[in-house]
């Protein structure tokens, strides 16, 4: 997707406050370097980004303290990523209208967050209608998300804009119990994200993992003119953390360089919170 030859400076955000730019390093440096409060984890995440061809955003946010990292003000395509706000949709819409999910639209949701159906995902969208997407979107507080029209064809959704930020709000409402879903919906929408493909598990829930550990995740990518748009969302709780991360990123060096860079700075924010930030 569309990204520069060289990684620009930019501002990470923490509580308002403007700190230096954040890199990126590998996951095993993290535990070693004793990465415990932001500022920490932007040095690491600086020696490591300066190694990479890459435009990269995102946004922590540590659920045991509240405190939150936001990497600049990047905005990305969603490629996939927005079907977890076309989910939440479809759920939103079945609650207000006192209605159950058919087995049809069971079957259609399955398919695009286990599978990234591209297909499923248009049946969806053109059943509950983009004024829905657009209401839910600002129900549940993406105020910077842009959800496009039909102009780019079957699979418009996937050109709508964000930032990081947003991506994690619509996944709050999934995997935290704040009330916009039902508990059953809730749950059933959990299980989707936790039960994604294996050939699609990277990204947020690329660390290697025990067990103990959940993760709930979607990912999104595609080509566009000057590179890849790589992103991935989720939710991590166990083994002493519990955190939501969303990621957005372009690499002009094609799908697999930009799906190392997102799996290292996923390993990192990992490895870093086996204490929470301070």
């Amino acid at each position: 997707m569309e990204g520069t030859g060289s990684v620009s400076r930019r501002t990470l955000l923490l509580g308002g406050a403007a700190l230096p730019v954040l890199g990126l390093v590998p996951a095993g440096a993290a535990r070693a370097a004793e990465i415990d409060t932001p500022d920490a984890l932007e040095a690491a995440l600086d020696a490591y980004l300066r190694t990479r061809v890459a435009t990269l955003g995102l946004l922590l946010h540590d659920h045991h303290t509240g405190r939150e990292v936001a990497y600049g003000t990047f905005r990305n395509e969603t490629l996939s990523t927005i079907k977890v706000l076309v989910l939440v949709t479809l759920l939103r819409r079945s609650q207000e209208r006192r209605v159950a999910l058919t087995t049809a639209q069971r079957t259609l949701a399955s398919r695009m967050i286990r599978y990234s159906d591209n297909a499923a995902t248009d049946s969806l969208v053109a059943q509950v209608g983009r004024t829905a997407i657009l209401r839910v979107a600002r129900d549940v507080g993406m105020a910077s998300t842009v959800v496009q029209t039909g102009s780019y064809g079957a699979s418009w959704w996937g050109y709508s804009t964000t930032i990081p930020g947003d991506l994690v709000r619509v996944l709050r409402v999934v995997v935290l119990p704040t009330g916009y879903l039902t508990t059953t919906n809730r749950a059933w929408a959990r299980d989707l994200l936790a039960t994604i493909t294996a050939s699609q598990r990277w990204g947020v829930c690329d660390p290697p993992l025990p067990t103990s550990v959940f993760t709930a995740t979607k990912n999104g990518w595609g080509p566009r003119s000057g590179g890849y748009r790589v992103n991935s969302v989720g939710y991590v709780h166990g083994n002493g953390r519990w955190y939501s991360l969303a990621i957005l990123s372009r690499s002009p060096n094609g799908f697999t360089y930009g799906r190392e860079t997102v799996d290292a700075v996923s390993r990192l924010v990992y490895s870093a919170l086996d204490v929470p930030l301070t």
